[in-house]
């Protein structure tokens, strides 16, 4: 196998999630990540309001979604664990 240069195209935006989905088929894995909106209250009333109401939904908006391999899924999880394992011992 030839050796992988990582290039990061001009303009690529890192984008921060606070929740995500993981979907799975029997050739793949889906990998969906969501940041958290939630509503806009700038004064007391519109607080209140809020407080007093708390169905009111919370937008997650999508702001990235990756399809993997299975073989490339464990990959990543063989990776993750060994990066988490680490962070934990440093931390």
């Amino acid at each position: 196998m030839r050796p992988i240069e990582f290039v990061f195209p001009d303009g690529l935006e890192g984008k921060y999630a606070t929740h995500f989905a993981i979907q799975s088929s029997d050739a793949d894995f889906i990998l969906s990540f969501f940041e958290l909106y939630p509503p806009l209250a700038s004064t007391a009333e519109e607080r209140k309001i809020l407080r007093e109401n708390p169905n009111v939904t919370v937008d997650a908006k999508c702001v990235a979604r990756i399809h993997v391999s299975v073989q490339t899924m464990r990959e990543i999880m063989d990776v993750l664990q060994s990066y988490w394992n680490q962070y934990q011992e440093e931390h």
